[in-house]
């Protein structure tokens, strides 16, 4: 269920207070958001909180969250912005189209490291927490490719079950999955992790002296 913009409140102004791509309330047709800023603010607020037991991080950490949570679809994909101070989702914008892209992987890694941190601080927030997670990882799973097939990119093989095609966000993705896993092993996350990483040391092309030398 979405949140009121009161969750959302004090991160939201924060961001509306950054620009100048789509990051501030600038007329009509622009985005407000992105939930990519709000989940890594979330993890730098949790991170604070673990080392220090600051509690207004803690609780930024919570609103960040919110937003978070109010910008996944019910299919656990996520969009990226709002188009204004009442939370309402761009569900049409170039960067906020409903997927499991840049803004999903933060957003699950973010909502992984809460669900670790808030399990004994506020159970039911977890709980929370913890529900979207998984709605988002099973997107994730419908998003992998068939696992071991390879294609013909440029004349040069790549693994094809990599999310979006790409190394990088498949990293981006197993960082959240070790987040998770940390705080609750399971084997279906254990094999997504090695699945995909596996897959990102399969895209190093080239290697010593041979172009380009080794880059995923």
């Amino acid at each position: 269920s979405k949140i009121g913009a009161s969750e959302i409140g004090p991160v939201q102004v924060r961001l509306l207070q950054v620009g100048p791509e789509g990051l501030c309330l600038a007329g009509p047709r622009r985005k407000v958001g992105p939930s990519q800023v709000a989940a890594r603010a979330a993890l730098v607020y949790l991170a604070f909180y673990e080392r220090t037991g600051d509690l207004r991080a803690l609780e930024l950490a919570r609103y960040a969250l919110n937003f978070v949570l109010h910008l996944q679809a019910e299919d656990g994909q996520y969009y990226n912005f709002v188009v204004d101070r009442q939370g309402t989702i761009n569900t049409g914008g170039r960067t906020s189209y409903r997927a499991w892209s840049w803004w999903a992987a933060r957003g699950q890694w973010a909502l992984a490291a809460g669900y670790r941190v808030f399990r004994d601080l506020d159970p039911d927030y977890a709980a929370r927490l913890r529900n979207a997670y998984l709605r988002g990882e099973e997107a994730l799973r419908r998003a992998r490719g068939p696992v071991g097939r390879y294609k013909e990119l440029h004349g040069v093989r790549v693994p094809a079950w990599l999310i979006g095609g790409g190394s990088d966000l498949s990293a981006l993705a197993v960082l959240g999955l070790i987040e998770f896993y940390r705080a609750e092993p399971n084997e279906g996350t254990r094999q997504l992790i090695a699945d995909l990483a596996d897959g990102v040391a399969a895209y190093q092309l080239g290697g010593p002296g041979v172009y380009p030398y080794g880059a995923h």
